[in-house]
């Protein structure tokens, strides 16, 4: 039996998280400490927990951008360490380049892989299209919205064909109308075309809508609390959901489980 199976992990997980823990300042700062958590091929995981329990981090550590402290983070059966251009991330800032028009913005990581013109062309087109934004190819971010700008970094990232997108609260820049906006796009574009995803959130209600499950995460040092499993039908509609009663049992359940979480706030590590 392999290690995955031994730590009751499943064996179609994309990503396995075993035993890790994340310090800074010589051990001073324990952001996550011996968090265990598989992520299932083509599933939508969002985490939630306080502000400063080490949801980014534990991101960028997925990612390759920072290296755990101990413990391993096994991607496609490969332990990270080091960025994978299998792995696509989506910040809360656009990020995109301002001397740069939506097509090229969408363009550039494709570039950088020496992917042929025609093929290009094709991804840049697909995938504009699926954000709604075709008519806005050759606009510059300064003429887009805030949420049309974040539609351009989703599309960007989704062109590369990644097998595991992570997602940094990616909405939460954006005003409550635009948010829940993107959110019916997301869901619509998930359900056209399957993707494994770890999405990060302070909103309860997004994390209901857009996720398979729901890991809740305690205040620092960080662990899993809680791994739920949402069971609530896609494709879903906003609207339709919330009235739903496993819909409002899952939102009690998980604010009562993040109450529990509260400390004192102190120096925090995202």
């Amino acid at each position: 039996m392999n290690g995955a199976a031994k730590q009751g992990q499943p064996l179609d997980s994309t990503v396995q998280i075993r035993d890790a823990t994340k310090t800074f300042g010589c051990g001073s700062v324990v952001t996550f400490q011996g968090l265990n958590l598989a992520v299932r091929r083509n599933e939508v995981l969002c985490l939630v927990g306080p502000s400063g329990c080490g949801k980014t981090t534990l991101l960028r550590c997925i990612n390759g951008l920072i290296p755990l402290t101990s413990g391993s983070i096994i991607f496609r059966g490969q332990e990270v360490r080091r960025p994978n251009p299998a792995m696509a991330m989506v910040f809360q800032q656009f990020g995109l380049f301002p001397w740069k028009t939506v097509w090229q913005n969408i363009a550039y990581p494709l570039r950088l892989r020496r992917m042929a013109g025609g093929e290009i062309r094709e991804r840049v087109d697909r995938y504009l299209k699926m954000v709604g934004l075709e008519s806005f190819a050759q606009a510059f971010p300064y003429q887009l919205s805030g949420g049309m700008q974040q539609r351009v970094g989703l599309a960007r990232a989704l062109a590369t064909t990644p097998d595991l997108m992570l997602m940094d609260e990616p909405f939460g820049s954006v005003d409550a109308q635009t948010r829940e906006v993107l959110q019916a796009e997301l869901l619509k574009i998930t359900e056209k075309q399957r993707q494994t995803m770890i999405f990060i959130t302070h909103s309860i209600d997004e994390a209901i809508a857009l996720g398979d499950r729901i890991g809740v995460m305690s205040a620092r040092p960080s662990k899993l609390v809680e791994l739920i499993e949402v069971r609530i039908p896609k494709p879903r509609d906003l609207t339709t959901i919330r009235a739903l009663a496993r819909y409002n049992e899952l939102r009690q359940h998980i604010w009562d489980l993040l109450m529990s979480q509260r400390q004192p706030r102190g120096r925090e590590v995202s």
